[in-house]
């Protein structure tokens, strides 16, 4: 299993989470059955995609000068 980062905003512990179906139509057929991850502490989250990119996105840093 990849390791998650902590949040880049507070600190907090990250996971991974499954989107389940939603009352809105056009949003359950966009995003039903992809993965997020969101931190625990904060509540941010990357948007629903595949597991890999949710958590490629999640890990992904800006560069420091």
């Amino acid at each position: 299993m990849v390791k998650l980062l902590p949040c880049p905003f507070c600190g907090g512990e990250a996971k991974l989470h499954h989107c389940m179906s939603l009352e809105n139509e056009t949003m359950a057929a966009r995003y039903e059955g992809k993965i997020g991850v969101h931190c625990t502490v904060c509540h941010i989250a990357t948007m629903p995609m595949s597991e890999e990119d949710a958590i490629n996105a999640w890990n992904r840093r800006a560069e420091r000068e």
